[in-house]
């Protein structure tokens, strides 16, 4: 899959190259050469990408989803449920991403703190170490 990735990726940026210097006028073409135009881009695919990593390293620290204490709970009863279900948060997401359908598994448990309901204990456990707990 990486792989597949890195060469869409190679193939947009020399498509982009030729773009670029089909829409220049005569005089800026000899300016820019290729392995200028592979920097330019690199560059600035970098900033982009730190500013990207920041956002979401310091989202996901603020939430203290991974740097809080939790522990699981059942599911407080209602005025109408004696025994509440919702719907599991990773395995409806999960199922959404593949198959464009959510999955309707319910669970009794969920972390009190963070207000979701999740499979117990490797969904619990891996939402509140993983960042990016869907592509686990």
């Amino acid at each position: 899959m990486e792989e597949t990735f890195s060469i869409t990726c190679v193939t947009a940026v020399v498509n982009a190259y030729i773009l670029y210097h089909e829409t220049r006028n005569k005089n800026q073409r000899n300016h820019c050469h290729l392995a200028f135009f592979l920097q330019e881009v690199g560059e600035g695919f970098a900033e982009k990408g730190a500013t990207l990593v920041q956002n979401y390293v310091s989202q996901a620290a603020s939430s203290n989803r991974i740097l809080g204490r939790h522990f699981a709970d059942r599911i407080p009863p209602t005025g109408k449920m004696a025994q509440p279900m919702r719907v599991y948060k990773i395995c409806s997401e999960k199922s959404k991403s593949s198959t464009g359908k959510r999955e309707r598994k319910e669970t009794l448990w969920w972390c009190p703190e963070c207000e979701v309901p999740l499979c117990m204990p490797e969904h619990f456990i891996l939402y509140h170490t993983e960042l990016n707990y869907l592509y686990k």
